[in-house]
């Protein structure tokens, strides 16, 4: 059902569009009862599509899901320290994938008082270095108190006794290690001796080092891999571990070496700095040996932010040279503090799981996070937690908070959230409010200028399935934060348009109704406060640009008014594009690829470089209406074009902007295609990219008609030798990430016959999409998602395929972006007569935008093109980024398109 109302409501929209833009043209001065029931159409679909899609999931019982947080730990921990570990069945707090005990909190024995304070103790010694990464974070910077400093010239010595005579050493030189010798209790270089293999470095565009090197959140660097040694490789066998390795140990104790060497990033990056994993391992500064010093205890205090990573090596095969060994993956991210002589461990995430829904026929069902979160004694906490709510008061039922005391000795208490995640019916309250308020204020507003009617419609309607994405993507990840998605949804609901609707209206004079436009966004931030007890940072930031945009229409407008510039906008534009790719190309060298650190937050490169480039390229396709003979313009377009939209991000390795290139060389082709002259090449490009975007789907639909992508690994032929297997092994492990993608597309069965690691996540990541894309009429809103490999990415790269094809349906979907592309045509039919200026030429490139990157990213999930990391404009629920840099191209688009009113 939800997947036929969604198909509706666009196919209605795009009726609507059709018949306000023929009735625009034509000469008739009194709007038709058609008209006038299109632009209510128009207002009111967006909130018939929540409210339908709302009712439909309660109704088939679709929410409601219980939901268990653990938000914090108390613990008397003098008597019975509180551990960190792996093993759910003694330690108390539960860090998979590490060893069991690395970390305790307790008093600090060290210290020397008589009431010593409360810290936490990360395990190790000379035999037994600590199994774990701890680093300490402040703001966004981190601090790795396990970490030694390492400098050029440096040695370490991993295999252990390092002190004998003979002992192997290496001395750092640059990003290589040279073998070394221990004579007289110094270590030296060895005189004419091979340095090993050279550690990869980050591709950067800066001649000078210090700035843009890996981070260990990105890239470590494993001394099994880069440690000088003899070849140890069998002629004619398989190679074990410790024949492609460093190893340490003696025997069949023989293992692999888990030290490893990172660099921070960012300014003074280079800066080297090493973690000694491995028992007895040494390193030695001006020649001398430092003796082992054990972990420094991490004193809690008021408060400290303790970050538990696992160090993960790359077992592959791999060249290249930015190619990774290795990089740490972040396990757990707590908050300890002392409080009151006990110790307060919080969650930066909380961890959360769904429980159950409400069912009085059910039995009782107790609480629990045991053996995935907490073990040992702190299990005995949740043990003693009460039932879940039942019956009549389960209906009722929203939120509580639970302390639960352990029964046994230890002093545990589990401070829990029951929380249910009901109907949103405040939000849509919001939705019917906002809709109201335009109804009765904005009709007559929207049939004098239905261009500005076309495109906030089609906003609300983005912004509609925005809110509805963001409640499906809450309900598949218990882990995410539903309150904030949702809450941010409903106020961008009504304060995007509010705010662009304000700023639509300078010039305008002031009308008794518009009070209710100005007031609506802080009526539904404090709408949203009642409801989630919370605003974000994101929803504040909606709220300034809403009330800049109030301010500006009251007066600022007058003052800053400025007559149009003279000059040549060719130059202008051409200047503006070279500066945006100048300054893009900058921000990567220094290791900002895709977002900026501001510290405070986090902001998308691309909310800034967007709108930039896209007024660059207005001006120059305004200029090549006045001028548009000759091949040199041209030529100067594609390349900037090419070289802001495809070069430059596939430098600084955001390969994903690059879809952009596609409906900025469509707009240009098609002005170009209205014209008598200059055709070729000004579209001559254009037309070739589209052949090539067409073929890449009909290949894919070949290689899916003909072929397995789940087809196993191929056999081997018989009678290999061992070198040849190797060969083929090695061969099969070196292909690129990207390759894989592309097989994936055009050769499905060279995908399968592929043996990597990475061939076989693909292979997963290629039947998940399979199958939540298979639905013609769609599942139903909020049916199950059962994420797994697609959890990280099912509310951002994969919404298409998980939140738009699977409920909905691939019709509902295929009709939604025929409404995308519905709009620009509809506005252009509308002012088909303006003169195409710069303002008119970026509205069109920005609503151009939005369809080709939500179609462009139908396709990548359908895998009938190459993938890329790139979101469908306004979809995401939990990037910020996404909206902003969306209501941006719509703020473009009134700029250019909706300014002028039309009878």
């Amino acid at each position: 059902m939800s997947g036929v109302l969604l198909g509706v409501i666009c196919l209605v929209l795009g009726l609507a569009y059709w018949r306000v833009a023929t009735e625009s043209v034509s000469a008739r001065r009194k709007p038709s009862v058609q008209r006038v029931v299109a632009l209510v159409v128009g207002i009111v679909a967006p909130a018939v599509l929540v409210v339908g899609c709302l009712l439909i999931a309660a109704a088939q019982g679709r929410t409601g899901d219980m939901r268990l947080s653990l938000l914090r730990l108390t613990a008397e921990v003098r008597q019975f320290p509180l551990s960190l570990g792996g093993d759910a069945s003694r330690d108390d707090l539960v860090v998979p994938r590490l060893p069991a005990g690395f970390a305790t909190v307790r008093p600090d024995l060290s210290a020397g008082d008589d009431n010593p304070p409360l810290a936490l103790v990360v395990a190790g010694s000379d035999a037994a270095p600590p199994p774990a990464v701890i680093a300490l974070r402040k703001g966004r910077k981190l601090a790795w108190p396990a970490a030694q400093p390492f400098a050029e010239g440096d040695a370490v010595c991993v295999q252990a006794p390092c002190e004998r005579a003979g002992a192997a050493w290496a001395v750092l030189r640059g990003r290589t290690f040279v073998p070394a010798d221990r004579r007289d209790d110094e270590v030296s270089a060895r005189p004419g001796a091979e340095a090993g293999l050279p550690m990869p470095e980050r591709k950067t565009l800066l001649a000078f080092g210090g700035i843009n090197d890996w981070t260990p959140l990105q890239a470590i660097h494993p001394l099994r891999d880069f440690f000088p040694r003899p070849d140890t490789a069998k002629a004619g066998g398989v190679l074990s571990d410790c024949d492609r390795w460093l190893c340490v140990g003696k025997g069949a104790a023989r293992v692999p070496a888990r030290s490893f060497l990172f660099q921070q990033g960012g300014f003074n990056g280079s800066a080297w700095s090493i973690v000694l994993a491995d028992p007895g391992a040494r390193i030695a500064r001006g020649g001398r040996v430092v003796p082992y010093a054990a972990p420094a205890p991490i004193a809690l205090g008021t408060g400290v932010s303790v970050e538990v990573y696992e160090p993960r090596f790359v077992d592959g095969a791999l060249d290249g040279p930015d190619a990774r060994r290795g990089r740490l993956q972040l396990r757990r991210s707590l908050v300890l503090a002392e409080r009151d002589g006990q110790a307060e461990i919080a969650f930066a995430t909380p961890p959360t799981e769904i429980i159950g829904r409400c069912d009085s026929a059910a039995a009782p069902r107790r609480l629990g996070l045991e053996a995935t979160v907490v073990g040992g004694l702190t299990a005995d906490a949740l043990r003693s937690a009460p039932s879940l709510p039942q019956g009549p008061a389960c209906d009722a039922f929203t939120r509580a908070r639970l302390d639960v005391p352990a029964a046994g000795p230890a002093l545990r208490t589990a401070h829990l959230s029951l929380d249910r995640l009901a109907t949103p019916w405040p939000a849509v309250l919001i939705v019917l409010a906002w809709t109201a308020s335009l109804l009765l204020t904005s009709r007559e507003r929207f049939n004098r200028r239905p261009v500005l009617w076309t495109i906030l419609s089609l906003l609300q309607l983005l912004l509609a399935l925005r809110l509805l994405i963001g409640l499906a993507a809450a309900e598949a990840d218990p882990t995410l934060d539903w309150r904030e998605i949702l809450g941010d949804a409903a106020i961008a609901y009504v304060a995007v348009p509010a705010a662009l609707l304000a700023w639509a209206r300078t010039g305008e004079p002031r009308k008794a109704d518009d009070l209710a436009l100005d007031l609506a966004p802080p009526a539904a931030a404090v709408g949203v406060l009642a409801w989630t007890h919370h605003l974000s940072v994101l929803n504040l930031l909606l709220l300034a640009i809403w009330g800049l945009a109030v301010v500006w229409r009251a007066g600022l407008a007058a003052r800053f008014k400025r007559e149009a510039e003279p000059g040549s906008p060719w130059r202008s534009g051409v200047l503006l594009l070279v500066t945006a790719l100048v300054v893009r190309l900058a921000v990567g060298a220094i290791g900002w690829k895709e977002r900026i650190d501001l510290g405070v937050t986090v902001l998308a490169i691309s909310v800034v470089y967007t709108p930039l480039i896209l007024l660059g390229f207005g001006k120059l396709l305004a200029a090549s209406e006045t001028q548009p003979r000759g091949w040199g313009r041209p030529i100067v377009f594609w390349a900037l074009l090419v070289a802001t939209t495809f070069v430059a991000p596939f430098t600084v390795r955001d390969s994903g902007y690059a879809l952009m290139v596609l409906p900025i060389a469509g707009v240009a082709a098609g002005l170009a295609l209205r014209r008598s002259v200059a055709r070729i090449p000004w579209a001559g490009p254009a037309i070739a990219a589209a052949a090539l975007l067409i073929a890449l789907p009909v290949l894919g639909a070949i290689g899916t008609a003909h072929a397995d992508r789940l087809g196993h690994t191929a056999q081997m032929q018989r009678g290999l030798s061992d070198e040849q297997a190797l060969s083929t092994l090695d061969r099969q492990a070196k292909a690129s990430q990207n390759l894989l993608r592309l097989y994936l597309i055009a050769a499905p069965e060279a995908l399968g016959a592929d043996v990597s690691t990475e061939a076989e996540s693909l292979k997963v990541w290629s039947a998940q999409l399979s199958d939540y894309t298979g639905s013609l009429l769609g599942r139903g809103y909020l049916s199950p998602a059962n994420l797994t490999a697609l959890k990280p990415v099912q509310a951002t790269d994969n919404l298409t395929a998980v939140h738009l094809m699977s409920p909905f349906g691939r019709l509902a979907t295929g009709l939604f972006l025929a409404l995308l592309a519905a709009a620009p045509i509809a506005v252009w039919s509308m002012t088909g007569a303006a003169v195409l200026d710069t303002r008119r030429a970026t509205g069109l490139l920005a609503l151009w935008c939005l369809f080709g990157a939500a179609a462009y990213m139908t396709l990548a999930n359908l895998q009938l093109v190459p993938f890329t990391g790139r979101n469908a404009y306004l979809l995401a629920p939990t990037s910020g980024g996404d909206l902003l840099e969306g209501a941006i191209l719509f703020a473009l688009a009134v700029w250019g398109l909706a300014r002028e009113a039309r009878r």
